[in-house]
């Protein structure tokens, strides 16, 4: 019974847990508070930075996008030109009865 007595005389009330609250805040608010200030204006910056690479990104697919369709037309048109290149090669060596290679 007498440990029972003890606890209840050392326990707090609501008003002592509430000033021990209030002084905790108070603390963390004096420390905490610059450093998110610090960082908020760093995470502002990042995002800025990150609207800007998005924006680059979007100018590097559309040119990426117009190298390839011009690639394709030069690839298209070598082609056609070494077709026509080889068949008139082939009717050259048959005319002259030359082996195919």
């Amino acid at each position: 019974m007498k440990n029972n007595i003890c606890i209840l005389e050392n326990m707090l009330t609501r008003s002592d847990i509430q000033q021990v609250r209030g002084v905790v805040n108070e603390s963390l608010a004096k420390k905490v508070e610059p450093k998110l200030e610090k960082y908020g204006t760093n995470i502002k910056a990042i995002k800025n930075d990150i609207a800007v690479i998005k924006k680059d990104i979007k100018g590097l697919k559309k040119d990426n996008r117009s190298i390839k369709s011009l690639l394709n037309e030069i690839i298209s048109y070598f082609e056609r030109d070494f077709v026509g290149l080889r068949k008139r090669v082939e009717r050259i060596e048959e005319h002259v009865r030359l082996p195919s290679t």
